[in-house]
């Protein structure tokens, strides 16, 4: 992919060029990678067609071959934004001009894609921790944490020890949150599950108060901070190992069930939100609407209607 990828009559397109865009995209760091994977993706798909002066009708043609593959609603709209600011580049540089801003992604649907444990399952993977070992220390304080002050991954690995605040009579941790810049916002520690993270603190030596709250342990990586990747695998084999083994529960369906297991309790629905940090009441919203779905019994009042015993 180094050398030119494709040429037309006023344009090649090759690494130079897209690290160009890239620059000119001023992007977050993290998203640099995926725009990237996004345009490489979509040139080669280019030069799989015999396509040298792509049109607005090609990009609809190669949304729909990612849809073809399986990629998903929120994968294809990602790459499409991608598309989209690199031809606006191109555009604005007096490279390349093909207008493809009214071209749209696929709907997608708000509600939430994951489940959330019941109780019972909760406590089974709680429980199925070896606190025996440091990593299983780790592990129990780092997931009871998720389900029940509903932690988002980035928040986890984000997390220092210095975080924890004990000034105001209970015991608080500050998160960086989805799309912030600082600690600005804090969940209070119900009693237990500090517990859980003394215990596991005090388990490793030498703290500071930017060390990882939640720390690795593999030998490449001893004592730095974990990544979003390994916090998902973790939460992942815990729930394997207690026989739930469903792509619908992902280490996010913690966020999810500290969400349900409050509304269930009767927590109103500002609190709920003020916990999870959402930003718009509607998000918090979508938890009570899916309860009062798993409330509603017409379908049985249908079925006692229509068919016999």
């Amino acid at each position: 992919m180094d050398a030119a990828l494709i040429s037309n009559q006023s344009i090649c397109f090759n690494k130079d060029l897209i690290s160009q865009w890239l620059k000119f995209a001023d992007v977050k760091s993290k998203s640099i990678e995926t725009y990237n994977k996004a345009i490489r993706r979509f040139i080669v798909w280019l030069q799989e067609n015999n396509i040298r002066a792509p049109t607005a009708e090609d990009i609809y043609r190669w949304r729909d071959s990612l849809n073809s593959e399986g990629k998903s609603a929120a994968t294809i709209n990602l790459y499409l934004t991608s598309c989209k600011l690199f031809f606006k580049f191109l555009s604005q540089q007096g490279l390349y001009n093909v207008d493809i801003s009214h071209i749209k992604g696929f709907k997608i649907n708000t509600e939430h894609k994951r489940d959330a444990l019941t109780a019972e399952q909760g406590k089974l993977v709680l429980n199925s921790f070896d606190t025996s070992t440091v990593e299983g220390l780790r592990n129990k304080a780092m997931t009871a944490l998720m389900i029940t002050c509903g932690l988002r991954t980035i928040e986890v690995i984000r997390a220092n020890v210095g975080d924890i605040d004990r000034s105001f009579g209970r015991t608080a941790l500050y998160v960086q949150g989805k799309g912030r810049d600082q600690k600005a916002e804090c969940v209070m520690l119900p009693k237990k599950v500090e517990l859980l993270i003394n215990n596991y603190l005090n388990s490793r030596n030498n703290l500071q108060n930017d060390s990882p709250l939640f720390a690795s342990i593999s030998h490449r990586n001893f004592g730095g901070r974990l990544t979003t990747v390994a916090v998902s695998g973790i939460v992942k084999k815990a729930f394997r190992s207690v026989g739930l083994d469903s792509k619908r529960l992902t280490a996010h369906s913690l966020r999810h069930s500290a969400a349900t297991a409050m509304l269930l309790a009767g927590v109103d629905l500002v609190k709920v939100q003020q916990i999870l940090r959402h930003k718009n009441v509607n998000t918090t919203l979508i938890y009570s609407h899916h309860l009062e779905r798993l409330k509603n019994h017409g379908e049985d009042s249908a079925a006692d209607t229509f068919l016999d015993d």
